[in-house]
Order: C-alpha cells, then structure tokens, then sequence
C-alpha cells in the first residue's frame, strides 16, 4: 500500500505536467485567427477533457488544480476565443467554430464547476447574450442555451446578472421570432423550464445583497410574464411534469 502511494506521488507531477503542455499548446492555437490552429486547439481541449469524462486515467485532481488558476483555465480561454469569433463576419465555418467551442465550455464548466463564477461578471454573460442575437445561426442559438444552463445551474448569482442584462428579454424575443426554428424554439422551451425552477433559501453571509436573492417559481413567472404570455402554462407543466424531479 506505502508503495502504491509513493508511486502515486511520483507520477502526480509528471501527470500535471503533461496536462500543462496540452493546454499550453492548446491555448496557443485557440489565440490564433487560423481557423486551423483554432480547431487544433479545440481537438486537443476534447480529447483531454475526453479522458477524465470516459474515466481510466489519472489525472482528474490535478487537472482541478490547474483550472483553479487563472493561467490555465479552459473556461477563460474559451470565452475569450468566443469574443473573438464574435469579432467575425457570421458565415458557416465560424458558426462551426461557435458551437464547437460553446460545447468544450459546457464540459469545462461540469468537470470544474467553480469555473461557473466566471459567469457572475457582466461581460463573459453578454458574450452568451450576444449569441442569442437574430442573426446568429440556429446551432448556434441552440448551443448557446445549453450553455447558459450549464453556466448557471446551481449558481444563482450568475441567474441574477443573466436577469439583470435583460437575458428574459432576449430568450423571449428569440422565442417569439418567427425566423426561430422548432428546434431552436424546443431548446428555448427547455431553457425556461429550468430557468422556472424555484431557488434554495439563501443561508449565507450577505456580501452583495443584489446578487443574494432567492427567487420562487411564482417569482420567476411574474418577471417572465413581462415578456411572454404562455408562462402559467409552462409553469403548470413544470410542476405536473416535473422534468427535473420533485420541486
């Protein structure tokens, strides 16, 4: 058993190591304007957050470590490739480059999910809302919703910065547009069917009382009504439903 730790001890760094370089290199080619070196970057991210998803490899602790830092964040990096990307003209590559690089930041966001504050500054939750404009591309539209949900579940302050930029306005507005597709319009359903959920009671120390509220379901259907008139019944099928479990 003493040797299995040493062992353990041995390979810890050179483990932590290895996962620094693919990063570093990945990094390096998310920065570029090369739609090529971007995808590298992007592949490489995938295969090594593969690895811990699929199980069998260690690794996993000090992969968690890393994205602790700032430096070697996936997250961050990711977002900011995406404001990049944004900087763009809209054409179908790019959009391919969007979708690809909001479903790295989803998997990002489950392994290490402190990462999710990132979410709490006003500019990273934009960058989201950007993409939820008009023009952008369907699957685009869709992924980024599936985003937002893996951004804000369970960290309700990052839930009251997407309400304080007007995100109800801007899922309604994208719900009610008849150029959504069905698709696009079902993602939207199951978005608001989440975002419907009531909130734990706050029990903490109160650091920030605007980011410190709680919201109900009765809440979130009155400040949602505001933008859409099919709510009570998308909270009657919450609560018979229940999609997401006893409420």
């Amino acid at each position: 058993m003493e040797k299995i730790r040493e062992s353990q001890e041995i390979l810890e760094p050179e483990i932590k190591l290895r996962i620094q370089h693919i990063l570093t290199q990945a990094f390096d080619n998310l920065s570029s304007y090369d739609p090529v070196n971007i995808r590298e970057g992007q592949r490489s991210i995938e295969s090594l957050m593969a690895e811990f998803c699929l199980g069998g490899k260690p690794g996993l602790k000090e992969f968690c470590e890393l994205q602790d830092g700032f430096e070697l964040n996936i997250a961050t990096q990711l977002i900011a490739c995406l404001e990049r990307l944004l900087g763009k003209d809209t054409n179908h590559p790019i959009s391919s480059h969007i979708c690809h690089t909001l479903e790295l930041l989803q998997g990002s966001l489950l392994l290490h999910p402190a990462s999710r504050s990132l979410f709490s500054r006003h500019i990273n939750m934009n960058i989201l809302l950007d993409l939820l404009e008009p023009q952008s591309e369907p699957e685009v539209h869709i992924a980024t919703l599936a985003t937002l949900v893996a951004a804000l579940v369970d960290h309700w302050d990052n839930v009251r910065v997407f309400e304080s930029l007007n995100g109800l306005a801007s899922v309604a507005s994208l719900m009610k547009s008849k150029n959504s597709s069905q698709k696009v319009k079902l993602k939207i359903a199951e978005f608001l069917y989440f975002y419907l959920i009531p909130e734990p009671t706050f029990s903490g120390p109160i650091i920030n009382k605007k980011l410190n509220i709680r919201r109900s379901t009765e809440e979130k259907e009155l400040m949602l009504a505001k933008y859409l008139h099919n709510v009570r019944s998308l909270v009657k099928d919450l609560q018979e439903l229940t999609p997401f479990g006893e409420l």
